[in-house]
């Protein structure tokens, strides 16, 4: 399976505009950051390694993240179901999706994180 250890990821989430992560295996937290300020951050460069739930809130975020993928600034972005999240209500809530994150231990094929862009790659262009 290759796949990334989770203590090495980061975990992201967009929530009403503004992103919440956690590293390794801290605590959620949210990062005071819009996306453009994200993308031009120490904290994606010391990171070159994402996870994130394939989610329309995350559609633009998974777009940049696989664009600088391409340019060699980050090494992978990974995407999971957002069926981790056990209910809808907690798919809202950021530091919730981000603490669901970090309990995936599925394979790819089992709704695991996965290095599959071209839908949210379509849907960052019209969202």
């Amino acid at each position: 399976m290759n796949v990334t250890a989770d203590l090495e990821a980061l975990k992201v989430h967009v929530c009403r505009g503004e992103l919440w992560c956690a590293q390794g295996g801290g605590l959620p937290k949210h990062t005071r950051m819009d996306l453009p300020e994200f993308l031009d951050s120490p904290l994606l460069l010391k990171n070159p390694r994402m996870r994130l739930i394939g989610m329309p809130c995350n559609a633009k975020l998974i777009t940049a993240l696989y664009d600088r993928k391409r340019k060699g600034i980050i090494e992978s972005v990974q995407v999971v179901t957002p069926m981790v999240c056990p209910t809808r209500c907690l798919r809202r809530e950021p530091d919730a999706a981000v603490h669901f994150m970090r309990k995936v231990a599925l394979a790819p094929s089992q709704g695991g994180f996965q290095k599959q862009y071209p839908l949210w790659l379509s849907a960052g262009a019209f969202g």
